[in-house]
């Protein structure tokens, strides 16, 4: 299905996108330089949702899960 961001100007096809709910993981890939956000709105359960090429997400998706972690016990004592 097709679709036109009123808010970034760019159409783009849903089975060529990735849907991104993690606004840390979005913000991450916002940081690349090759970055392209298609459209960011809030879904009915009033998520915001940012819409990425899922080009974009393959590239970087090994690089996001091989960063490295906040230890969370650290912040428990």
């Amino acid at each position: 299905m097709k679709y036109f961001s009123e808010t970034t100007g760019k159409e783009y096809e849903s089975e060529e996108v990735v849907f991104y709910r993690n606004l840390i993981q979005a913000a991450w890939l916002l940081n690349k330089p090759d970055a392209t956000l298609l459209d960011i709105f809030c879904d009915s359960g009033g998520k915001m949702v940012l819409v990425f090429p899922k080009e974009l997400h393959k590239k970087y998706a090994q690089e996001w899960r091989e960063r490295p972690h906040e230890n969370k016990e650290k912040n428990n004592g």
